[in-house]
């Protein structure tokens, strides 16, 4: 009908639809959908253990990852159908003395996260909890950013987090493989 009518249409779906095996017919579902859009983000969920968004190429330490990912999605979607989508936020996991997180993590924007790493002049009045960290550092494998910081309660926290840079690297491996469309999803405002 959509097609009739010289609509087209698109399915979202989850990028651990494979990993998590997740109840959708990725194969049947290409076959009547003009496009599949792949949520390449929220992989370490915010009531889990802390890690990155979506890691690029960490399959050993987390059983999955982005590289994987597009190949699962490659092997049943044409590349021409596919439209891979980047989460530009990131978790904030308060940690315990064990490195485990101590409650939900609080979702943080890319524009938040700046501000923390950057103008220390603002903290204060943005975080007042925020006592020091370490500067956004890039994971070799993930891609994605990492902070580390102590609040004012002296607990630990991590962040995990996507940004342009991150994005930027795993949108040029998406070209490399044939997929051309990429989207960005960002938590509140960017």
């Amino acid at each position: 009908s959509a097609k009739k009518n010289y609509k087209t249409l698109s399915f979202i779906v989850y990028g651990d639809n494979y990993y998590r095996k997740r109840p959708f017919n990725i194969k049947f579902i290409g076959t009547v959908i003009d496009e599949i859009m792949v949520m390449a983000y929220d992989f370490h969920k915010s009531y889990g253990e802390p890690g990155p968004n979506f890691s690029f190429n960490e399959k050993d330490k987390y059983n999955y990852d982005f590289m994987q990912m597009i190949s699962d999605f490659s092997a049943d979607i044409p590349s021409e159908k596919l439209t891979v989508i980047f989460g530009m936020y990131g978790y904030d996991w308060t940690l315990n003395g064990q490195g485990t997180p101590l409650k939900r993590a609080e979702a943080v924007t890319v524009k938040e996260i700046d501000i923390m790493t950057n103008d220390k002049s603002q903290i204060t009045n943005q975080f007042p909890s925020f006592v020091k960290t370490t500067e956004g550092k890039q994971n070799l494998n993930s891609k994605e950013k990492k902070i580390e910081y102590i609040d004012a309660e002296n607990f630990k926290h991590v962040i995990y987090y996507e940004d342009e840079e991150s994005a930027a690297i795993k949108a040029d491996y998406l070209r490399k493989v044939g997929i051309g469309s990429v989207s960005f999803w960002a938590w509140g405002y960017f």
